[in-house]
């Protein structure tokens, strides 16, 4: 009885892990900010937060050993059979992922001005002629919960004010058979490519020196 109770258990944690929303928040409010959400945690992705200052034991280390790495010999024609391989994958799993996005929030507020009337005039004319086709294109291809935009024409702003908020989100469960399905199929030919574009260990770097040496005979 005792391991039927702890396999309905584990089954129980995976399927409340599967269940877990992935989100990124971007807040348009006098400056950017993009937040990433998992779960109930939520952390800051821009603006970047300050970076910490190194310990100056590590820095003298660093500087004195610093670490000599083969470059990889990365070629065009490797990277088309790459492309070419991953192209069908890459759009199933995109489709894949795309059904599984939700638009949880969009909302916008913008504001057209500009000193020259008519100028005002017609930026307020381009933008409804291009947010609002692609408003719907976005419903067509995801599903957008809540939508709210609005676009106004002031000709005493003096300058175009933009304001808005949009959460997208994606259940992990979505991520992991994409994994599981599409990612198995990259393993192939991504393996191939870095198997390709691997430094020749046998040859060594010529020598400058020679090289000049050569040229001056």
């Amino acid at each position: 009885m005792l391991p039927w109770i702890i396999l309905c258990c584990a089954a129980l944690l995976v399927c409340l892990l599967l269940s877990v929303k992935l989100g990124l928040r971007v807040v348009l409010r006098g400056g950017a900010q993009v937040w990433v959400k998992i779960g109930f945690f939520k952390r800051q992705l821009y603006p970047f937060p300050e970076p910490r200052e190194k310990n100056p034991k590590k820095q003298k280390k660093d500087a004195a050993a610093p670490e000599k790495k083969e470059k990889r010999q990365i070629t065009w024609g490797a990277v088309q059979r790459l492309a070419e391989a991953l192209l069908p994958t890459l759009l199933h799993a995109c489709g894949r992922f795309r059904r599984g996005l939700r638009v949880q929030e969009l909302t916008g507020r913008i504001v057209v001005s500009d000193p020259n009337p008519a100028d005002a005039a017609r930026r307020y004319g381009t933008l409804n002629a291009v947010v609002w086709p692609a408003l719907t294109l976005l419903e067509n291809a995801v599903t957008v919960e809540r939508r709210d935009v609005q676009i106004y024409l002031d000709f005493s702003a003096g300058a175009t004010a933009v304001s808005g908020e949009a959460l997208v989100t994606l259940r992990l469960y979505h991520l992991a058979a994409i994994g599981l399905t599409d990612g198995l199929k990259m393993i192939g030919p991504v393996s191939r490519f870095l198997k390709e574009i691997k430094p020749d260990k046998g040859a060594k770097p010529s020598d400058p020196k020679n090289n000049t040496n050569s040229a001056a005979a």
